[in-house]
Parts: structure tokens; sequence; C-alpha cells
């Protein structure tokens, strides 16, 4: 089970608008996402999981992104966090593949 925390956490590089951060989960883990301040959430592109993530507003800790949502294909998504706090935009690549470390950030009930 892999955890997608919004705002993104760890390893990033400089992008043209701020950093990009990046995350890999295998294609046999489950994903949940956690809202750790309010914000903004939308991604591109749409398909990769069952069912599709969801995108809006949501606020801090929403239970809506718990899913769990089961990767159906190997590819790299990208997704955006406004968070409402600070104004901050986030970006963050999800790279679905065969070859991840296994996650250690459990999903919630999972």
């Amino acid at each position: 089970m892999g955890k997608g925390h919004m705002p993104p956490t760890g390893n990033s590089t400089m992008g043209l608008h701020g950093p990009v951060y990046d995350r890999c989960l295998n294609i046999d883990e489950t994903y949940c996402l956690q809202f750790d301040d309010a914000g903004l959430f939308t991604y591109f592109p749409l398909g990769f999981f069952n069912p599709d993530l969801p995108m809006g507003y949501f606020t801090k800790n929403d239970p809506k992104g718990n899913g769990p949502f089961t990767p159906l294909m190997l590819g790299q998504i990208t997704m955006f966090f406004l968070d409402s706090q600070t104004g901050k935009p986030y970006v963050e690549v999800l790279t679905i593949s065969g070859d991840c470390p296994p996650s250690d950030d459990p999903c919630p009930d999972q």
C-alpha cells in the first residue's frame, strides 16, 4: 500500500515554477491520498486507477482520499496541489512501476 501526501513530502528536483516531487508506486500496491493541509487537488491523465482518484477541494484529513485506489497500468501521473493555507502550489510525479521499493507508509484501514 502506498500513501501520497498532499502537500507532497520527500525528495524533489527544481522545476520551472518550483520543486517537483517524485514518488514511485508498485503496480501491485493499492494507493491512498492523505491531505495534510486543505487545498485544491487535480491530476492528469485519468484512467490509471480504479476508481479514479478524487479531484477538487479537500479539507485537512479529508477521508475522500483514503481509497483504496488500485493501479490499472504502468506509467506516470502528474499531480497538482494548491495549499489553501500557504497559497503555495505543489507538483508531484507518480510513477507506477513494477520495481519500486515497497512503501513503508500504510493507508488507513488497509
